[in-house]
């Protein structure tokens, strides 16, 4: 299990949070049962445009919201940089860079840091095995490297 040190003694374990994202990934259905076809990469990018506007920021990571409130909490999901402009405290992480395009050509494509999207090229095809021996072993370096420099190790 590899840990990371945050800025008040607390700590991330990767492999609670891999373990907490497939489980969402696995148990998310809807009311008929059927399980949504869409990859985890295209969730969270869901989620950030959630919590873009709750918070009061748009499309391109400004602030246009209306209450002290939304800037209360912020520096919580973002980090804030050069000009006013607020950044996701995110790593986006895909075996095939597909995922990783419609997210950049989304509405809120622009409001991640290009270096924050690891990917690999081919994708496991559905097997697990590859994915966690072959094509996702071989991108973790990569991966670790980002979120070392993410969270200013």
């Amino acid at each position: 299990m590899t840990r990371f040190d945050i800025a008040g003694g607390s700590n991330v374990v990767l492999g609670d949070l891999f373990g907490i994202a497939g489980f969402a990934a696995r148990h998310m259905a809807f009311s008929n049962g059927a399980i949504p076809r869409k990859s985890f990469i295209t969730i969270t990018a869901q989620f950030w445009e959630v919590i873009s506007d709750e918070h009061g920021i748009d499309a391109t990571g400004t602030y246009r919201g209306d209450s002290d409130l939304q800037l209360e909490r912020i520096n919580v999901f973002y980090t804030e940089a050069l000009g006013g402009k607020y950044v996701p405290r995110a790593v986006l992480v895909d075996l095939e860079p597909g995922s990783m395009d419609t997210v950049r050509s989304g509405a809120y494509g622009q409001l991640f840091r290009p270096d924050n999207f690891v990917f690999g090229q081919s994708g496991a095809g559905n097997n697990w095995a590859k994915g966690h021996y072959a094509e996702g072993a071989e991108l973790m370096d990569s991966v670790f490297d980002v979120i070392r420099y993410a969270i200013g190790l």
